[in-house]
This record gives C-alpha cells, sequence and structure tokens, in this order.
C-alpha cells in the first residue's frame, strides 16, 4: 500500500483528466490465516473506486 500513499499527495488539481487508474487505492486485507486464491478488478461503477473481488482459502498453520 506504501506505493499508492506516497504519491497519492503529489498530484492535486491537473489541468486533465485521466481516463485509466494510475494509482491504487483499493485493497482487501486478511490475515495470516487467509490467502488468495484469486484476485480481479471488476467492471467501474462510475466511481474512482474500481470493485475488487477475491476469492480466499483458509490456510491451517
Amino acid at each position: 500500500w506504501p506505493h499508492g500513499w506516497e504519491l497519492s499527495f503529489l498530484i492535486k488539481n491537473l489541468p486533465w483528466k485521466w481516463n485509466y487508474p494510475i494509482f491504487r487505492i483499493d485493497y482487501i486485507w486478511y490475515s495470516k490465516h487467509w490467502g488468495s486464491r484469486s484476485t480481479k478488478i471488476l467492471p467501474t461503477t462510475g466511481s474512482e473506486h474500481l470493485p475488487v473481488q477475491t476469492e480466499l482459502i483458509n490456510i491451517k498453520l
């Protein structure tokens, strides 16, 4: 998450509109007891946030 967090404060009041995502701002957090089997970005809903879908699996420690 530091990549998007550090850069998010540098770009303000741009004179143009971006038509594609340039920073990752949406995450799915989970503990060490879980793993991600698959993750995908779903179609946009008109927000600057993109829906993220992840299939989680239980990891036996």
